[in-house]
């Protein structure tokens, strides 16, 4: 049972993703949240969030707590829907369900980029060196489920987030390959997104196009590796060199995401640095930092100088969206 020594205002705070969904339960201090316990929930066992939250806080008396809930999705004011799973969120419902004494909904990354400036120093890890301007802004991306993009702008006294959909712009080949790659992605699915290449899903499609241009069958040797994930079977394959498709995958996966975080970079001007979050980096880091990423991500023509400049940091706590999540409803108290 979650158990609170403090007299300020509790929050709970919520990573709300298409495969898990991450509570976390704070107490603040000053304005700073901590966190005293955290609860992991398969997300697809549920029918809606209020569904979870019924499970989850059975038993507690929660009235009067502010949440925050970052979803994996586009945010409208109080409204949300969950982009890789059939939830809509609505917060105000949530509100009235559970007696809170607010609900705020934002974007997951943008959770993220709220947790950056109170992240720990070994939260984080430097994968590619540079000059980080203090008062610039800073771009966060991360693949997981789906592509999540946010940004930090900065005002010229304080950082502050803000969410973005660009993994679902259209995904631009650089190579005869990633071409053809292209072509096979779009007779499947029409309109091709960074999504459907950068994520689980997409390290999955890479595979499976890899595999049928050598003329294997994807299908045949996923069944036998006896792994119910697709993405994390590819994953362990690279990992040990145990199959040439599989490493020559999750190296396009990488090279794709470099380029993908670089034209983010550019599109806000992060001169105050780039963030990678997401478990995939966080479980295949190495892959990140052979150089791989960091060629795909400054090959940017006339503007490589400018990304050269700009430092990569990967970070390593999966769970910063709670944790950011959490710091935007401390941001909150003592005002709406």
């Amino acid at each position: 049972m979650v158990a609170f020594n403090t007299p300020d205002p509790l929050i709970l705070a919520a990573d709300v993703g298409g495969t898990k969904t991450r509570l976390g339960f704070f107490e603040v201090d000053a304005g700073v949240p901590a966190l005293v316990e955290e609860r992991v929930f398969s997300s697809a066992k549920f029918a809606g969030l209020s569904e979870l939250l019924d499970t989850a806080l059975q038993g507690m008396e929660v009235a009067g707590w502010k949440a925050c809930f970052a979803v994996a999705g586009p945010v409208s004011g109080r409204q949300a829907r969950v982009t890789n799973l059939p939830w809509a969120v609505d917060g105000q419902a949530l509100e009235n369900h559970f007696g809170f004494a607010s609900v705020r909904l934002i974007n997951d990354l943008e959770a993220t980029a709220w947790a950056i400036p109170g992240l720990a120093a070994d939260a984080v890890v430097r994968i590619k060196a540079g000059v980080a301007n203090p008062v610039g802004n800073r771009a966060v991306v991360a693949a997981g489920t789906g592509l999540g993009q946010a940004g930090l702008v900065h005002d010229g006294t304080v950082l502050i987030p803000f969410a973005s959909e660009g993994g679902h712009v259209d995904f631009a080949p650089q190579s005869e390959l990633q071409w053809q790659l292209r072509q096979h992605l779009a007779r499947r699915f029409g309109h091709v997104s960074y999504e459907r290449l950068i994520s689980g899903e997409g390290l999955v499609n890479i595979t499976s196009f890899l595999f049928g241009r050598a003329d294997l069958s994807f299908d045949s040797w996923l069944a036998d590796a006896g792994s119910s994930d697709a993405a994390e079977a590819v994953s362990a394959a690279a990992a040990t060199g145990d199959h040439p498709v599989c490493c020559d995958a999750m190296r396009l996966f990488i090279e794709l995401y470099g380029a993908q975080a670089g034209n983010l970079a550019l599109t806000v001007c992060a001169t105050g640095g780039v963030y990678l979050a997401g478990g995939i980096a966080v479980r295949n880091r190495r892959w990140f930092e052979d150089g791989v990423f960091v060629r795909a991500f400054t090959n940017k023509g006339r503007m490589s100088a400018l990304v050269e400049s700009m430092p990569i940091d990967l970070i390593l706590d999966e769970a910063a969206p709670a944790f950011g999540a959490a710091r935007c409803a401390a941001d909150t108290i003592g005002g709406k």
